[in-house]
């Protein structure tokens, strides 16, 4: 197994977002040190389009790669991204195709080295494909709201939403922490494929905006 970390240099609400610092440590810093944890995995590369990042990785031990501005704008997914990036590296001969690749998103401070650590175990045990890790949503989406231009709130789901809050069915999201997809897979632009393993971790959070950082950095504080 591998691991490929994707920091791209262009986040917008939080400009160099991987570089905000948690419990001390640049965001980026912490998701390398959790890869170093995971026994299986062979090597960390970090994928960049920035010095300082790449920088900042080979400082911490993982291998830095250098990522074209093609691969790093606005409207191109992480997917297609790492699609190239895994198939630069099978070229090189750095993985194979039969190997089990982890992206890890740099920005992950509630994601545990444990849950990472079960959930390589988890997905490499029962033979999966790909996997992710999903959160359960905190409030049944069936009962969600909608507001108009005017203000006016309107219910999605009348149905729905008249029925007991447990006597809904339980829903979950990608929690944008970390996938794992079998190299053949992801060269085609895919971290997921049709039936990806869910591994449940409802602790983490996706920071895409100040508020969650402060939120994160709360978080940890009290732990």
């Amino acid at each position: 197994m591998h691991c490929i970390i994707p920091c791209r240099a262009g986040s917008k609400r939080i400009p160099r977002k991987a570089l905000e610092l948690i419990n001390g440590l640049p965001m980026l810093q912490d998701a390398i040190e959790k890869a170093k944890t995971i026994n299986i995995i062979k090597n960390i590369f970090v994928s960049t389009d920035d010095a300082e990042f790449g920088d900042l990785a080979t400082k911490c031990g993982a291998i830095f790669l250098p990522r074209s501005k093609e691969l790093s704008n606005d409207f191109i997914g992480v997917d297609q991204t790492l699609g190239e990036v895994s198939k630069d590296l099978i070229k090189k001969k750095l993985i194979s195709l039969s190997d089990d690749v982890l992206t890890l998103f740099p920005c992950t401070p509630l994601l545990s080295s444990k849950s990472i650590n079960d959930f390589c175990n988890e997905f490499i045990n029962n033979k999966f494909k790909t996997g992710l890790i999903i959160s359960k949503y905190r409030h049944p989406i069936q009962r969600a709201l909608s507001k108009t231009k005017e203000g006016y709130i309107t219910i999605d789901n009348e149905l729905e939403f008249e029925k007991r809050t447990q006597d809904l069915e339980e829903k979950f999201h990608d929690a944008g922490q970390c996938y794992l997809t079998e190299a053949s897979i992801l060269i085609n632009g895919k971290l997921i494929d049709d039936k990806p393993y869910g591994y449940i971790d409802n602790d983490v959070l996706d920071i895409d905006n100040l508020d969650d950082l402060e939120f994160a950095r709360k978080i940890i504080k009290i732990k």
